[in-house]
């Protein structure tokens, strides 16, 4: 994934979508979708989710607790967009 010029993504999104490659949840994306994909994880954790990209924010890393966090987050997010 590369970050647009003058449009840099924010190190707890990047946390989020390296996360979420590494533990499967972009494995059933097309590679066509994979920004549209990204980007929409992106705004689904920033409107609905904001308090987990503010743990992640202000920790600086992700604990147990945190982890299931973002889990039941993507996982909330992939079963709204089959």
């Amino acid at each position: 994934f590369k970050q647009p010029q003058f449009k840099p993504v924010s190190v707890p999104m990047q946390v989020v979508t390296l996360w979420a490659v590494q533990n499967g949840y972009f494995d059933d994306v097309d590679v066509d979708d994979l920004k549209a994909t990204q980007e929409a994880i992106g705004e689904y954790m920033t409107d609905r989710k904001a308090e987990i990209i503010k743990k992640i924010s202000d920790s600086g890393k992700l604990d147990d607790a945190l982890e299931a966090e973002l889990k039941g987050a993507l996982d909330e997010y992939k079963a709204a967009n089959k």
